[in-house]
């Protein structure tokens, strides 16, 4: 019966893993902080990557890859980066805004997104992240 019990016990934890696919980083090699925002279209989502918490803190959940740092961006299920570029971006490219920090700090959301105010926009396909090692430079 404990033979049981354990065998039911680590079924339920192998199951319950939840894995996540890390591959895309996002290299800031500037001088300046960047946010950025991950769209499956060449338009910038409606909601902001700036979460704020008490007034001006910035939380660390924001996209936000403060100067000559590395963000991982993490994805629930293996292989999902693959999936999400491939089946989910519009023509199976992946497109990232980024925005200087002084830009979202200073400018209303509500004109960056109905006027597509960024800094610079990237796009790739599957193929081209593969040959980058899912690294996406700013600099």
């Amino acid at each position: 019966m404990k033979k049981y019990i354990l065998l039911t016990i680590v079924f339920i934890y192998l199951i319950s893993c939840d894995h996540y696919d890390m591959r895309l980083k996002i290299i800031n090699k500037s001088n300046q902080n960047f946010f950025y925002s991950i769209s499956i279209n060449d338009s910038i989502y409606p909601s902001s990557p700036l979460r704020i918490y008490k007034k001006d803190t910035i939380l660390e959940e924001s996209s936000f890859v403060s100067s000559n740092t590395i963000n991982k961006e993490a994805m629930l299920g293996k292989n999902s980066w693959e999936y999400f570029v491939k089946k989910e971006c519009e023509n199976g490219k992946i497109r990232i805004f980024f925005f200087k920090d002084s830009l979202i700090l200073n400018t209303k959301w509500d004109s960056i997104y109905k006027y597509q105010i960024y800094t610079e926009k990237m796009s790739f396909n599957f193929k081209e992240l593969e040959k980058l090692n899912w690294e996406i430079k700013i600099k």
